[in-house]
C-alpha cells in the first residue's frame, strides 16, 4: 500500500503543566538542578531513552501520566518553584549591565562550528564544543549581551554497534529539528528567514534555527535546504560536524590502531585474532553513543 502522508499523536499538556513547554525551550534548565530534576520526575526511564531531551520527552510521555501529574500537588510545587527560579534569572540585572551602563544595545557576536550545550542538542563533538557551550552559559550569567552563531549539522552522534565478530559499525541518524529545542526564525511575513552567504563557488541560502541558551540566544544556520543544490558543497555545509570514518583500518574513535579515549586498549575496528578477546574500550560497547569523530 502507497504510503501518503505520516502524521504523529502527541499529547496535550494540562493547563496547569503548560509551563512545561516554555521551559523545555530554553536551555537553562540544562544547568539548573531544579529545572533538569523537573523533568525527570516526568518520567524517568523515558528521560534518559530520549538522552535528556525535553521536547521528545513532551511529545513521548504518556497522557495519562500527564493527567495523574497535573492532580499532583507535590509535582504542581515543583514545576512552581522551577518557573518562579526561572523567571528570577531571566529578569535580573546581570554584571555588564552594572559595569557598563552606556552600552546599553551593545550587541557581541561569538562564533563557532560546535556548541557543547546538552546532549540532547548534538552539534558538537569534543572539549572545544563544551568550553564554547560553558562560554554561553556564562555569558548568560553575566547578563552579556551576546549572539551564538554556530551550524545545525544535519548529522548529529553517530552510534556505534559490534557485530559478533567484534567489527564496529556506524549509523548517522538525522537530526530531526522539530523534535529538539530550538524554535524556527521567522521574518516579518511570518515566514522562514533566509539569508543569502557569498562562496567562492556561488551563492550559499541557509535558514536559521534558534537555540535559547538563558539569556543567550544561539542562531544555528542551515544549508540543508533544496534551493542548494544537492550533492553540492553548499548542501554539504551543514551535513556533519566531521567526515565519516572510511570503511575500514581507522578507527573512528582514535585513528588506526589505538582509541583515543582508552589507549592501552585495541581499537575496535580491528579484527580480533585467534584467541584473543573483543576490544573493552568503552567506547566501542554495543550500541554506544558517541560524538563524530574529528
Amino acid at each position: 500500500m502507497l504510503t501518503l502522508r505520516h502524521f504523529t499523536v502527541i499529547p496535550r499538556l494540562p493547563p496547569t503543566l503548560e509551563r512545561l513547554r516554555d521551559l523545555a525551550y530554553n536551555l537553562w534548565w540544562s544547568w539548573a538542578p531544579v529545572g533538569q530534576d523537573l523533568f525527570i520526575r516526568l518520567d524517568r526511564d523515558l528521560w534518559e531513552a530520549v538522552h535528556g531531551n525535553p521536547i521528545e520527552l513532551l511529545a513521548r510521555i504518556d497522557q495519562e501520566r500527564l493527567n495523574e501529574l497535573a492532580g499532583d500537588d507535590a509535582f504542581t510545587s515543583h514545576l512552581e518553584a522551577a518557573w518562579q527560579t526561572f523567571q528570577r534569572y531571566m529578569q535580573r540585572e546581570g554584571w555588564f549591565s552594572r559595569t557598563f551602563p552606556d552600552a546599553a544595545g551593545a550587541r557581541i557576536a561569538y562564533f563557532s562550528m560546535e556548541y557543547g550545550i546538552h546532549e540532547c542538542l548534538p552539534i558538537y563533538s569534543g572539549g572545544l564544543g563544551v568550553l564554547a557551550g560553558d562560554h554561553l552559559k556564562t555569558a548568560s550569567d553575566l547578563g552579556l549581551p551576546l549572539v551564538g552563531v554556530g551550524l545545525a549539522y544535519a548529522e548529529g552522534y553517530f552510534r556505534q554497534v559490534l557485530n559478533a565478530d567484534g567489527w564496529q559499525g556506524e549509523r548517522y541518524p538525522i537530526n530531526d529539528w522539530h523534535r529538539m529545542p530550538v524554535t524556527p526564525v521567522m521574518d516579518g511575513t511570518g515566514a522562514r528567514l533566509i539569508i543569502r552567504v557569498q562562496y567562492p563557488h556561488g551563492v550559499v541560502l541557509a535558514q536559521l534555527w534558534k537555540v535559547q541558551v538563558g539569556r543567550v540566544p544561539l542562531l544555528l544556520l542551515d544549508a540543508n535546504l533544496d534551493a542548494n543544490p544537492s550533492g553540492s558543497p553548499s548542501r554539504n555545509l551543514s551535513r556533519s560536524r566531521a567526515p565519516r570514518s572510511p570503511s575500514g583500518g581507522k578507527c573512528s574513535v582514535g585513528g588506526s590502531g589505538s582509541c583515543a579515549r582508552n589507549s592501552r586498549r585495541r581499537c575496535p575496528r580491528r579484527r580480533p585474532g585467534p584467541g584473543s578477546r573483543p576490544s573493552t574500550c568503552p567506547r566501542s560497547s554495543a550500541a554506544a553513543r558517541s560524538p563524530p569523530a574529528r
